[in-house]
């Protein structure tokens, strides 16, 4: 599997939640005028933006788009075109755009006490895929219990397409994924330890590779096939990540609609989804 897109896909997923709290540091506070005929996206049906009129200022946040500045500004671009097209075996570009990655995160002097923080590039996808798993709202849900444990089961022989109604998100989500490396099943015990892999080729739906912990295997094969079932979980976060922002833009704007007899909160309400909008077209 060739990196693609999965530096890309953290791109967005980590500029995407800082202009959210720092939006006006991408453009200048001025209003920006829609053409009375251009449509208006709309990512859900019937869910549309504002009719075509100004778009409201963004709210200036300058502090926190400083704070997150001092990470964007070097890392994204300078890791993403190192590693982009490059295939997962070149271990030069990776240690490149790994060494651009954590030199440029400088948030992390901002910290006093950064030593009792986990910071992620160390190769070790196995247990980096434990941790997020663990830790992390978003890609535990990605989980589906099996026995006396859990499974990331990205492909199901009887059900290849996630058609069934029964099929968890996550293996809707990725069977939308083109080419190789994403059917990928990881079976973990009841604290949270890899178990078990099984991957699927891509188009004929055989399986291909299947690992056991009870019958030995190389921990090099372990963490390849863990790096394929995180890009998964990026992949999958980031599209619930882009949904809450959609519920986000629902939810403002009913609060903003609803209050306007209640002078006290609208005046809240309206100041507060100033830049709701933006983040849904930006979806």
């Amino acid at each position: 599997m060739r990196l693609q897109t999965s530096t890309l896909i953290l791109a967005a997923a980590i500029s995407s939640s800082a202009t959210a709290f720092a939006p006006s540091a991408l453009a200048p506070r001025q209003a920006t005028r829609l053409d009375a005929g251009t449509p208006m996206p709309q990512v859900l049906p019937l869910v549309d933006l504002p009719s075509p009129a100004d778009i409201p200022e963004v709210i200036s946040w300058p502090f926190t788009f400083q704070r997150v500045q001092l990470f964007l500004g070097g890392s994204i671009p300078g890791s993403t075109n190192v590693m982009l097209g490059q295939p997962k075996s070149n271990k030069g570009t990776t240690i490149v755009g790994q060494t651009v990655l954590l030199a440029s995160q400088k948030i992390s002097t901002q910290i006093p006490n950064a030593s009792e923080y986990k910071f992620f590039g160390n190769g070790n996808h196995s247990k980096n895929l434990q941790y997020l798993l663990k830790t992390n709202p978003f890609m535990a849900t990605a989980l589906t219990e099996n026995g006396s444990g859990f499974e990331l089961r990205s492909f199901d022989t009887r059900d290849p397409h996630a058609e069934d109604p029964s099929a968890s998100l996550y293996r809707q989500i990725i069977s939308c994924l083109g080419g190789a490396d994403h059917r990928v099943n990881i079976r973990f015990d009841a604290d949270m330890s890899i178990r078990e892999i099984r991957v699927y080729e891509e188009n004929t739906g055989l399986l291909i590779t299947k690992l056991n912990k009870l019958l030995g295997w190389k921990s090099e094969e372990v963490d390849k096939w863990a790096s394929s079932a995180l890009y998964n979980l990026g992949y999958y976060a980031s599209c619930v990540h882009a949904n809450m922002h959609v519920l986000h833009y629902l939810m403002t704007a009913a609060l903003d609609e609803s209050s306007k007899e209640f002078d006290a909160m609208n005046e809240w309400a309206s100041f507060y989804a100033t830049n709701i909008p933006n983040k849904y077209g930006q979806v």
